[in-house]
């Protein structure tokens, strides 16, 4: 079976490699995660241009191999306090509400990487939060082992954020999901 050559996509990354990141992968695959988010101030401060629809990318697991395409269908830049619970839902980590999603991203945004990569900035209900919605446009062969990796409530076990990263976003924390992401960062947060 002839497999598609992706290599020309930029990768995706969802938070940092280890168990948040295959329990991120794991529900793509499954389809339970089909949003992300991140902080506005991480692609400012990256100079990253934001996802647009259509963009496609190569989600990345933890020992970085591609198991899937993803397509950016949406993109919305709205206030932290103004997340819709759909929105909260559909990044597939098990919240019921927007209050535990806010709970999880603001915790993300206090933890040492994202400080480090964004010193100085303050996350309350008036930042700025790319909210990102996904499909999977193709899976590799091999991706379903991930599967096993899935986590029943990834953030009851971390503070995070599913951050994406990009090309250019080695020094990014989190990766998108933005980026604990806040979802990690034009890394995406969880």
């Amino acid at each position: 079976m002839h497999e598609p050559d992706h290599g020309h996509l930029p990768p995706v990354e969802f938070a940092f490699p280890g168990p948040l990141r295959d329990a991120l992968v794991a529900a793509i695959l499954d389809g339970g995660k089909t949003s992300t988010s991140a902080l506005l101030a991480e692609y400012m401060q990256e100079g990253a241009p934001l996802p647009a629809p259509g963009t496609r990318g190569v989600v990345l697991d933890s020992d970085g191999n591609g198991v899937a395409v993803i397509e950016t269908t949406d993109v919305d830049v709205v206030r932290l306090g103004d997340v819709p619970l759909r929105h909260a839902i559909d990044e597939g980590e098990g919240f019921r509400s927007v209050a535990e999603w806010r709970d999880a991203h603001l915790g993300f945004s206090r933890s040492p990487e994202l400080v480090e990569a964004l010193p100085g900035l303050v996350v309350d209900d008036d930042t700025l939060v790319v909210l990102e919605r996904f499909g999977v446009v193709d899976v590799r062969v091999d991706a379903p082992r991930v599967l096993d990796q899935r986590l029943d409530t990834p953030h009851a076990d971390t503070a995070h954020a599913d951050t994406i990263r990009h090309p250019g976003d080695a020094e990014r924390p989190g990766a998108r999901d933005a980026g604990t992401g806040t979802d990690d960062g034009a890394a995406r947060t969880p």
